[in-house]
């Protein structure tokens, strides 16, 4: 194993990816992520003394998606326009985008992004925050200090990826501690404030207050 991951970080990709792992484990953070899906590396790649050499023609795109703006669409605009060779997905949300992942003629990575099971993973790489594990730790942990009363504020009504996860861990563990689930303190994130932000949730944490809810941890 520990030759294998050597072997994997000879090259700055794998490099990169191998750090954010091991500062994963050092944290305790559940964290998953599958196979690179590119057969000769995201960057042209020579064998050197036998070594793997990266050469650097390639040239660096930043391009923002905004918040209602699929990535996908997105993606596939730039594809034709810039005659992409690969994408790196920052972020976003793509729990209904299977379809449109299949018209992706080259190499991609998810990161920081999570996907609902019903995606098939053989259609992209990933690496990400287990979001279902981190939010059934976090459910847990509220359970064993003796909470009963736990409201959640989960994502948007349609989202299909990192909302439901965490939704689904907040469930479970309510499940496996004994405590019924109360869908009064199940809220979502209001669809005209910015999604994840400090702003709505504080919108949507007053109006749980001005309603009289009850619950003791949020």
């Amino acid at each position: 194993k520990v030759e294998a991951a050597v072997k994997f970080a000879e090259s700055k990709a794998g490099r990169k990816a191998l750090i954010t792992l091991l500062e994963k484990a050092k944290e305790g953070i559940a964290g998953y992520g599958n196979g690179m899906r590119y057969r000769y590396g995201l960057f042209r790649q020579e064998i050197v003394n036998g070594r793997q050499v990266e050469k650097t023609d390639y040239s660096f795109i930043i391009h923002r998606v905004e918040e209602r703006e699929d990535e996908i669409t997105a993606a596939l605009e730039l594809e034709q326009e810039k005659r992409l060779k690969g994408v790196i997905f920052l972020g976003g949300s793509f729990g209904d985008s299977e379809a449109r992942m299949k018209k992706m003629n080259i190499p991609f990575v998810l990161c920081t992004a999570a996907m609902t099971e019903h995606i098939d993973k053989k259609l992209y790489s990933s690496i990400s925050i287990d979001d279902y594990q981190e939010s059934y730790r976090m459910v847990s942990h509220l359970c064993e200090l003796g909470h009963k009363r736990i409201a959640i504020i989960s994502g948007k009504f349609d989202d299909e990826s990192i909302g439901k996860l965490r939704y689904q861990g907040y469930v479970q563990a309510l499940r496996d501690h004994g405590i019924e689930l109360d869908q009064s303190l199940v809220r979502n994130m209001k669809q005209n404030l910015p999604e994840y932000s400090l702003e709505n949730g504080y919108a949507v944490t007053k109006e749980l207050l001005e309603e009289g809810a009850e619950f003791t941890a949020l």
